[in-house]
């Protein structure tokens, strides 16, 4: 009788170890997975397009910058609405959105590298602010 009850008792045991065991390893497995996705997310390229102005230049630029530790490839840039150089409607080159920055992608954009685009705008579609610090 002594024996069916440890058979028992052992069998109980290895139930609880079962699952503890099952329990470890699914929180082992959603560990493994975040630091995969960390891992990707800290090795991928991170894209930045900044408008700026130099001092004392009637020009806005564009710098487009990769920040990420790996090389972005393919980096295709796009205005969402029709941007006309000196607000010039007859000519559809005067278009930014058709310039080669736009148009084109960039083939490859290393890391910690940037690209400079000088956009050309009228001084009377400049904010106050800006006209004044050039």
């Amino acid at each position: 009788m002594v024996i069916e009850w440890l058979t028992a008792a052992l069998v109980v045991i290895t139930a609880v170890y079962a699952y503890l065991t099952h329990r470890i390893a699914k929180a082992s497995e959603a560990s493994v997975a975040a630091i995969n996705r960390q891992s990707e997310a800290s090795l991928r390229p991170y894209i930045t397009a900044s408008p700026f102005v130099r001092p004392k230049a009637l020009f806005l630029y564009l710098r487009v910058a990769n920040s990420g530790r790996s090389s972005a490839e393919n980096v295709r840039l796009t205005l969402d609405r029709d941007f006309l150089q000196w607000g010039k409607t007859d000519s559809p080159s005067r278009n930014l959105r058709n310039q080669n920055s736009f148009a084109l992608p960039i083939d490859s954009l290393a890391p910690g590298t940037e690209e400079l685009e000088r956009i050309r705008r009228e001084l009377e579609k400049l904010p106050a602010a800006l006209i004044r610090a050039a």
